[in-house]
């Protein structure tokens, strides 16, 4: 098949152009009139007009045509803008630990009252098996009988710590304090401060219900006025002890005469006298530990 003429778009023009200029100059073409010239070269126009408008119109058929034939190109778009990640805050890094244990209070004072025993030539391990614990032992004078506040452990060897105040100052009255150890079935042994700054150890037979006096002495660093402070550390093993007041050692104890276990116990009030209506002998810090 031969290929179908299409005139150019320009060829139209250039004639369209060329009868204005004619009609323009009036030019007569011989053998017509002025009108039919006039006539004639409108309809060219026009029939040129409406040859350009269905070739116009016959390229847009054929776009649209092309168009919907080809396969539809695919839309890029971009991928949608991923929001920036925050990361989440990171715990501060902890401090390393120091390499060095922190004994705690418990374990400081055990290698203190371990070198304590050291220097007395006892090769014991402490046990705290009660304390500290603090209150007051209240007056009685009329009840004929010791006060006392008692551990509740039943040993033979033993540290006792405590600090007391005496009720009332030494030169208005006569008080006492002191400790009841080994306290069993046979009877005790009791250890008495006085306020005139002396001290006894005794044995109570339970058998004869009598006190047989062991040994006695002062006290030089006793204080003994009301308010005063008073540290106190009475040591037993086996059948010896010692005592000690306000870091000073008082003297060493024989205990030999009762060596059984027992129950250790703070006291007042082994003397008559020694007590006043409405007192209270504060103490702080009763502590024991058990010597093993």
């Amino acid at each position: 098949m031969s290929p179908r003429f299409s005139p150019h778009p320009i060829r139209y023009f250039a004639l369209i152009l060329t009868l204005l200029i004619l009609l323009s100059c009036n030019i007569s073409v011989p053998g017509q009139e002025g009108d039919s010239l006039s006539t004639s070269v409108a309809q060219t126009v026009e029939a040129g007009n409406i040859q350009l408008t269905l070739q116009a119109q016959q390229v847009q058929l054929t776009a649209v045509a092309q168009t919907l034939a080809a396969p539809p190109i695919p839309v890029q778009t971009e991928p949608p803008v991923q929001p920036e990640q925050v990361e989440p805050p990171q715990p501060p890094t902890p401090e390393p630990k120091a390499t060095a244990t922190t004994q705690s209070p418990a374990q400081a004072t055990a290698e203190v009252v371990s070198s304590f025993l050291a220097n007395l030539g006892i090769n014991a391990s402490p046990e705290l098996t009660f304390g500290p614990e603090s209150g007051a032992l209240e007056h009685d004078p009329n009840d004929g009988s010791t006060t006392y506040a008692c551990a509740g452990v039943n040993t033979d060897n033993f540290l006792l710590h405590v600090d007391f105040s005496p009720p009332f100052s030494g030169d208005t009255g006569a008080w006492d304090f002191g400790f009841i150890f080994r306290v069993g079935d046979k009877g005790s042994l009791r250890l008495i401060l006085l306020h005139d700054k002396n001290w006894e150890f005794e044995n109570y037979s339970a058998a004869s219900d009598k006190e047989i006096p062991i040994s006695k002495g002062e006290v030089p660093s006793l204080n003994t006025n009301a308010g005063d402070k008073n540290q106190v550390k009475l040591v037993a093993t086996n059948s010896q002890g010692w005592l000690f007041v306000n870091d000073q050692q008082v003297s060493k104890l024989d205990l030999s005469s009762l060596t059984d276990s027992g129950e250790v116990c703070i006291a007042l009030g082994f003397y008559k006298n020694t007590e006043k209506a409405g007192a209270a002998t504060e103490y702080s810090d009763f502590t024991v530990w058990e010597l093993k």
